[in-house]
């Protein structure tokens, strides 16, 4: 009787250790093939070596560019950025900086092609963007950058100025 509880209790010692050393076996492993990465770079080398890692991404280049477009708010610097193929570029900017907002081209689109999904790009200028919207409100911006479009077709009415399949010219001209 002795000796049958007896080797039940060491046999169910003996399988919770064999149970506890086999999962953390396979916390081992599964932390050999977690990554942390803080950059594209990494992360395409890491996928290269290893297509079925787990990768954690800590995105310092937001983090950084976050950080120095609130210190350019607080000194008082505002941008607005827009596509380098926009309409009136010169008109907008001279309206905006009335506002005391600069204007700069966008020089890499905010749809940011061919960058990984798990990094977020042009984080300072959406932060200017957001923080100009704010303070104006989208709608007012938004016609201010309308009126600029219109002054440029008034200016240049032998210009192509099509958008979207559409030649504005016609809009702002009759």
């Amino acid at each position: 009787m002795y000796k049958s509880r007896f080797h039940l209790l060491l046999f169910s010692i003996l399988a919770i250790l064999l149970f506890t050393t086999l999962i953390s076996c396979n916390e081992e492993n599964s932390k050999k093939n977690t990554y942390v990465v803080y950059n594209q770079k990494q992360y395409r080398n890491i996928q290269k070596r290893d297509a079925a890692a787990k990768i954690e991404v800590i995105d310092t280049s937001c983090i950084n560019q976050s950080k120095r477009a609130e210190t350019d708010l607080v000194l008082g610097k505002l941008i607005f950025y827009c596509d380098s193929l926009d309409y009136g570029y010169s008109e907008k900017q001279l309206m905006l900086y009335h506002l005391g907002i600069e204007l700069h081209h966008l020089a890499i689109p905010f749809c940011g092609y061919g960058r990984l999904p798990e990094f977020d790009t042009n984080c300072y200028e959406r932060t200017m963007v957001i923080e100009v919207y704010k303070r104006f409100g989208e709608k007012y911006i938004d016609s201010i950058l309308i009126d600029a479009e219109k002054r440029f077709a008034l200016k240049n009415p032998d210009s192509v100025f099509i958008r979207d399949g559409e030649d504005l010219r016609f809009r702002y001209l009759d």
